[in-house]
């Protein structure tokens, strides 16, 4: 008895569907936080100026720029002058390693919060190749599903002028 084509390649059509659901069901989600910033507090000598530290908590390079405060008014956030053009450079921040950032002092008496964007950074002098498979393997272990370029941001709320 030979088995009908049509139920054949339909039996095979709904294999290769569940067997793609329960890949995507499997895929890790977005990746964790692996930039972590301190308490803004102010600044000794300066009280216009807030200080925080910042960690890099992942096993992998990542650039950051820490935004200007903003301010919440009347129950809505204000979004921050995001820097932008050839003077703005986002910083680097090597796998496991700490910094200071500075920012300029919200106005008192509101609350404010602090964007910071972050993204995945190659290793210094990556080849081209080395880059996309960098972003190959990110992309499929869920460390980085949107790639390298991607921005993401973290708002710091704790601040303390």
């Amino acid at each position: 008895m030979v088995p009908n084509v049509k139920v054949v390649v339909w039996f095979l059509a709904a294999l290769l569907v569940v067997a793609i659901g329960l890949t995507l069901l499997r895929l890790p989600g977005p990746p964790g936080n692996p930039i972590v910033v301190g308490r803004f507090t102010v600044a000794t000598p300066n009280p216009n100026v807030l200080l925080a530290g910042i960690t890099n908590q992942s096993d992998t390079p990542v650039v950051y720029l820490v935004c200007p405060p903003e301010v919440k008014s009347n129950g809505v956030w204000q979004p921050a002058a995001i820097p932008s053009g050839k003077t703005t450079r986002m910083s680097n921040l090597a796998a496991g390693q700490s910094g200071t950032v500075t920012i300029a002092a919200p106005p008192s008496g509101q609350e404010s919060r602090v964007p910071v964007l972050w993204g995945y950074a190659y290793s210094t002098s990556t080849p081209k190749w080395r880059q996309l498979t960098e972003d190959a393997l990110g992309r499929l272990s869920g460390h980085n599903p949107r790639g390298r370029g991607a921005l993401y941001t973290n708002y710091v709320t704790d601040i303390r002028p």
